[in-house]
């Protein structure tokens, strides 16, 4: 499955869920036979380490300290990882509402993590961004808002 790669239907069509779990960042030496002990969602191999996403609750019995909660709107349009400005569009209205977001590229689907305090206000941009694209009153060319 190739996935989707026309903007205007990435948009219009990305149906935006707010995960109910809790989510951690950290950096780990730890080698990857210890890191799946804590069922990551992701692992992202650096040269300082190793950065990996788990549930809070599963930081929290192990004693794994963090300094920020996230959540997780799954993007659940089978989104191309060869599509052009999705996150992009995206970014830039989380950014108009100071909202920042760290995207994941699953095969299927984009994922973003963001603030635990942000997180309804976040799906509340991506819901209003679908529905203004499906209404036509975004502007693709220029990425701005027209007015409707």
């Amino acid at each position: 499955m190739s996935g989707i790669t026309e903007l205007d239907l990435l948009l219009k069509t990305m149906s935006p869920v707010l995960l109910e779990k809790q989510y951690i960042i950290i950096s780990t030496q730890e080698n990857f036979e210890e890191i799946i002990k804590y069922n990551p969602i992701a692992i992202i191999q650096e040269k300082e380490g190793k950065t990996i996403i788990i549930e809070k609750n599963i930081a929290d019995n192990n004693n794994i300290k963090y300094k920020e909660i996230f959540k997780c709107i799954t993007l659940n349009v089978n989104s191309s990882l060869s599509a052009i400005g999705f996150t992009a569009v995206i970014s830039n209205e989380l950014t108009k509402n100071k909202i920042s977001a760290n995207v994941i590229a699953g095969y299927y689907h984009d994922h973003l993590l963001v603030n635990e305090v942000n997180a309804d206000d976040a799906l509340k941009v991506l819901l209003t961004l679908e529905k203004k694209v499906a209404n036509n009153c975004f502007n693709l060319t220029r990425l701005c808002h027209d007015s409707c």
